[in-house]
């Protein structure tokens, strides 16, 4: 009987054992509400890998050691095994993930005490003689808003385990959003690759200016979704739904495409501008990327010294001897590279400085409470410094007051970008916006003299 509770490794209660304990829970009378966490520990292969799997059985034995001894400070617990031999706070769901039960819905404590748990999780511990790091990450689901089931809440908190890993996050909290079994989550997948087929999907530009001439320098590509139903769709709620399904390589190809023939377009017209067009991770997966991107810019006529493809400082450390080598293939044919975001991923300065990376841009977190936020001024200053002291160009977004542009100006900002120049808006008015702002800024000129 014992065997058939217990995890044969580590010798905690396994997934039945578990949701024995859940039903019991929502069984109670009045139940109140509670919090199921999944952890996993995500580089527990290197170790058996390394070491071999008598070993790996060992460390893993201490990791779960570790984890039931720390569990047991925390408030509100559930034992999932309180018997007179055994007090488990910890469940062995398979392999190297674990459960924990908390009586606990406010999810600022639920989030301090996950991050807390990780972090201690996270220590480094000596194994015969070699001190190993560990790496973790957690998903949560919370009852009742998540699930009525032992078996639905398992499967959430799952989903949102998953949805950390592949996002690079320590946890994440469920909802539909990250639900890939998810009603809206599966009628989006399959009308997203009929929008794009259709040319149902539209292209907004936001204007870049040069703070030092306040000229318009470019533009940011942006995707937006009006869908017959549901209306307006949040970027991140279409885009992470396309990376986790591969249709981020048509989408990211059908993006270029459209923005190609609004650069042939202003080209055209005399404005000899900047479009900057976002890429994924997994578009650094793909090998035949930089071709791909080669041929629709010969399709369309145009050179590629003036498009910039801008990745996240979480993307190019996802996989970064791939990155490495796609964006050194893109650099060689002329496209300008930019780290977009910067300061809100893990990158170090000593990878940045071995990528081909032309521009980074300051997060808008940092600027838009600048001029008010001493401590967002020197994080700005500091990047501009750091960016500048690399031969690096240096955009502020989020910039949505004259006070805030001033000061980027004073430090020496080379761009901007935010709502107080111009929101996103779609190609035609992006062509009315730039005669208008050609006469503003120089009323006794043509209005050539922005180009």
């Amino acid at each position: 009987m014992h065997r058939a509770l217990h995890s044969r490794t580590t010798g905690l209660p396994n997934r039945t054992l578990l949701r024995s304990t859940l039903d019991s829970l929502l069984q109670e009378d009045n139940t109140p509400g509670f919090s199921v966490i999944l952890l996993s520990i995500n580089n527990f292969h290197e170790f058996n890998k390394t070491l071999g799997h008598s070993n790996g059985d060992a460390i893993l034995y201490v990791l779960t050691e570790r984890l039931n001894s720390l569990s047991q400070s925390i408030q509100r617990i559930v034992p999932i095994e309180d018997t007179d031999a055994r007090l488990n706070y910890v469940a062995n769901v398979e392999g190297v993930s674990f459960a924990l039960i908390v009586r606990e819905l406010d999810p600022d404590l639920v989030h301090a005490l996950v991050l807390g748990l990780l972090r201690d999780m996270e220590k480094p511990f000596e194994y015969q003689g070699l001190t190993l790091d560990v790496d973790a990450t957690a998903g949560i689901a919370f009852h009742p808003a998540h699930g009525s089931s032992s078996e639905n809440l398992l499967r959430n908190a799952h989903i949102a385990l998953e949805a950390a890993g592949s996002t690079n996050e320590k946890f994440a909290i469920y909802s539909q959003e990250i639900d890939p079994y998810n009603q809206r989550r599966i009628s989006l997948l399959g009308e997203l690759r009929n929008a794009i087929e259709k040319d149902a999907l539209q292209l907004y530009f936001q204007p870049q200016i040069c703070l030092d001439t306040l000229q318009v320098s470019g533009a940011e590509v942006l995707i937006r979704w009006i869908h017959p139903e549901y209306g307006f769709i949040p970027p991140d709620e279409f885009i992470p739904l396309a990376e986790r399904t591969g249709v981020i390589q048509p989408l990211t190809y059908w993006i270029c495409r459209k923005a190609f023939a609004f650069k042939k377009s202003l080209s055209d017209q005399g404005y000899d501008i900047n479009l900057s067009i976002n890429i994924s991770a997994r578009n650094l997966q793909d090998p035949h990327f930089k071709d791909q991107i080669c041929k629709i810019a010969q399709e369309c006529d145009i050179t590629l010294d003036k498009v910039i493809m801008e990745l996240t400082e979480t993307a190019v450390m996802h996989n970064p001897d791939d990155a490495m080598r796609v964006m050194g293939e893109l650099s060689a044919v002329g496209i300008r590279l930019s780290i977009d975001d910067f300061g809100t991923g893990y990158s170090s300065l000593s990878y940045l400085k071995k990528l081909p990376v032309n521009e980074i841009k300051i997060d808008r977190s940092f600027v838009m409470e600048m001029a008010k936020n001493s401590d967002d001024q020197v994080i700005v200053h500091t990047t501009l410094t750091m960016g500048h002291n690399m031969s690096l160009e240096v955009v502020a977004e989020g910039i949505e007051d004259e006070d805030t542009l001033n000061k980027l100006k004073e430090m020496g900002c080379d761009l901007a970008q935010g709502y107080h120049i111009a929101r996103p808006m779609p190609a035609n008015e992006f062509f009315t916006w730039l005669a208008n702002y050609a006469a503003k800024l120089n009323p006794t000129h043509s209005i050539k003299s922005i180009k």
